[in-house]
């Protein structure tokens, strides 16, 4: 939902629209058009859709006009993309995603407005190289926007801390019957997998769950 529209992004690329999210017509749509690598995510970053693909991103701004309600910012299309669709998500108002950045390593980004900032490091992504995909996911609590990878082959989770710029291996945070959601509320943070869910010990993270 963004700028009082329901936003839908289908595989080709096209994006749909709809005011009230219980109809959609067929004729309320746009092209991602840059390139035809099809539609992978969605995702609100401050007063901007991030429109991202296999291999770019565009950037949409709201319009004012009912019938085109969204639109692309002219030349801020950036060679990024992802390969799955939960390879990306937002923290606050800022977008992450694991992907490759023109012909670089496949690391993970940080969009600092329409520019890619690469926050991995060469041992993370050395490390993580040989696993088939991730889920990533987030949260801001207590001052610090944090984003997790929890790889789908088992291997461990990573937590990325962008307010420090630490990296963290949760040594527990992926073998509850595969990739993990985390999220931080009421001051604590727990991790759900496919079948449990936990509260995770803030002292010491990359050993000690609570269940």
């Amino acid at each position: 939902y963004f700028r009082g529209y329901f936003v839908a992004l289908c595989d080709s690329g096209r994006l749909y629209w709809s005011a009230g999210g219980q109809t959609w017509d067929v004729l309320d749509f746009a092209n991602a058009e840059y390139a035809g690598d099809g539609g992978r995510r969605i995702l609100p970053a401050g007063n901007v859709l991030v429109v991202i693909g296999q291999s770019t991103t565009e950037f949409w701004a709201p319009t004012g006009n009912a019938d085109l309600p969204f639109a692309p910012i002219n030349e801020s299309v950036q060679r990024i993309g992802i390969r799955y669709s939960y390879e990306a998500c937002s923290v606050g108002d800022q977008v992450f995603m694991w992907g490759r950045y023109r012909d670089s390593t496949v690391g993970l980004y940080a969009l600092d407005g329409a520019v890619p900032v690469r926050v991995s490091t060469d041992d993370i992504e050395k490390s993580q190289a040989v696993s088939t995909a991730f889920q990533l996911s987030g949260f801001v609590m207590n001052g610090h926007r944090v984003v997790t990878m929890a790889p789908y082959d088992g291997l461990d989770s990573l937590w990325f801390d962008m307010s420090t710029g630490a990296w963290t291996r949760i040594t527990e945070g992926a073998p509850y019957g595969g990739p993990s959601w985390f999220a931080g509320m009421y001051g604590s943070v727990f991790c759900a997998g496919r079948d449990k869910v936990v509260q995770m010990d803030q002292e010491n993270w990359d050993t000690t769950v609570t269940r």
